[in-house]
Formats: C-alpha cells, sequence, structure tokens
C-alpha cells in the first residue's frame, strides 16, 4: 500500500520547508538556495524545487511529505506533485494579512484540483494550517476565514494551527492529517 502523501503548499514565509525539516528531525531534502527576487525582503533563502521527506508516525505508519515552492513562477511544481497526493496542507501565516489574496488564489486552484480527483480517483483533503499565531499582529481563525472569503463549499476546511518550528506540533498535525486520509 502506497503511504499517504502529503503536499504542503503556502505562501512564501507561511513555514512549508520549516514543517517538513521539523517533521523529519532535520532529515529532509531541501532545495534551499539564496533568494535572488523580491523573496529576499522577507527571508534570505526560498525552496527552488521541492522538500521532500518520508515519516515514521508510529505503529508502522508511514507518510510522505512534499513542501513546494512558494512563489508563483514554480507553480509547475504543484502539477507534478498533487495528481498523486491525498492531502493537501496550505499553510497561512496568520500575521501577514497582505498575503492573503495569493492564499485565496492558492485555494480556488487547489479546490478545483479537488474536484478534478474526486471525480478521477477519490477526494484530496484540503486542510488549513495557521502559523505564526504568536506573532502579536496574528488574526484569529474566525478573521482569516473571513478575510479569505470562505463560502459554504470552503466553510467546512478544517483550521489547525501550527508552529513549524516545534516537533510536537508538526506530528499533531501530521497525525491529525493522515487519520482525516485513511
Amino acid at each position: 500500500m502506497t503511504p499517504p502523501r502529503l503536499v504542503v503548499a503556502g505562501t512564501v514565509g507561511a513555514g512549508k520547508s520549516t514543517f517538513v525539516h521539523t517533521a523529519s528531525a532535520g532529515s529532509a531534502i531541501h532545495t534551499e538556495r539564496l533568494a535572488t527576487d523580491s523573496t529576499a525582503q522577507i527571508k534570505t533563502t526560498t525552496t527552488v524545487a521541492i522538500d521532500f521527506a518520508q515519516i515514521s508516525l508510529g505503529n508502522r505508519q508511514v507518510c510522505q511529505v512534499y513542501g513546494l515552492p512558494g512563489q508563483d513562477r514554480f507553480d509547475f511544481m504543484r502539477d507534478m506533485v498533487m495528481p498523486t497526493a491525498s492531502a493537501c496542507l496550505v499553510l497561512i501565516a496568520a500575521h501577514r494579512p497582505d498575503t492573503f489574496p495569493s492564499t485565496q488564489a492558492l485555494l480556488n486552484s487547489l479546490q478545483q484540483r479537488e474536484r478534478q480527483a474526486h471525480q478521477r480517483q477519490g477526494a484530496l483533503r484540503l486542510i488549513l494550517g495557521l502559523t505564526h499565531t504568536d506573532c502579536p499582529a496574528a488574526l484569529t481563525a474566525e478573521h482569516i476565514r473571513a478575510k479569505l472569503n470562505l463560502t459554504t463549499d470552503t466553510a467546512s476546511l478544517p483550521i489547525l494551527t501550527v508552529d513549524p518550528r516545534c516537533s510536537i506540533s508538526v506530528r499533531q498535525v501530521l497525525t491529525a492529517i493522515v487519520e482525516l486520509v485513511i
């Protein structure tokens, strides 16, 4: 049986690479390079291809985790990974409402994929993950739902809070997602 495949998506700086790195206890494959575009204003490095880790969650349960780049110019990576995904965790930096329009566009694209996947092979689960909730300007889940204009189609999307730097938090989210897709 193929292990569940989780794709971690989101805008630049939402915590995707950190999530994969923390989940793997440092053994993930990363494609971080020096940021040379506007990303450099947010962070010094950026993912240019994909992050990958195979993680044991206990009880012989294994999960494959793929972290996608956050820049629009790397959208083609989504096309390569999403067809085999069981779930997609969309990380949202709760303290950066300026990224919400890009997050909304990503969600729209993923929901279209979800509908297509459901018709072909079964549902792709979408889950929202709030990061940076410890920052002073962080918005609540309710505010983020409103800002992202989550309609009745998307109102049922689970929202989990995760600290991508904390292994306990990451493991709890991974376990919850695997339980959703099995």
